[in-house]
């Protein structure tokens, strides 16, 4: 969606590689993105800015999505280190969960659908 900023890229594992930096989303990004049968949020991972209540993932405390992820991911799995990333000083998931948030933001791809055979 114009106006998002692009945080991550799906890679072959299935999981998010998370960039150090945020890319806004142009027209152009969008256009070119969609050239590919595959759709965007299959393959990238998107960032918008929080609406609370205007969301449906609200659960009235945080977003919903972060904790039904962080209910999957073992304590083995929390990382140790925190990656770089270019969204999380106002991350709404880093901010209800702190560090272990970025754990699960490697795990989040919003189309995970399986692919149409043609």
């Amino acid at each position: 969606m114009e106006g998002s900023a692009l945080i991550g890229v799906a890679n072959a594992a299935g999981t998010v590689d998370i960039l150090a930096k945020p890319m806004p989303v142009t027209e152009e990004f969008v256009t070119a993105a969609k050239e590919e049968p595959r759709s965007p949020e299959m393959r990238f991972r998107f960032a918008n800015r929080c609406v609370q209540n205007a969301c449906k993932q609200w659960n009235g405390k945080g977003c919903g999505v972060i904790d039904m992820v962080m209910d999957f991911i073992s304590i083995e799995e929390k990382i140790q280190r925190l990656p770089a990333c270019g969204i999380r000083k106002y991350c709404r998931w880093y901010l209800q969960n702190g560090p272990n948030a970025c754990t699960a933001c490697q795990y989040v791809i919003t189309d995970n659908a399986p692919e149409k055979q043609e």
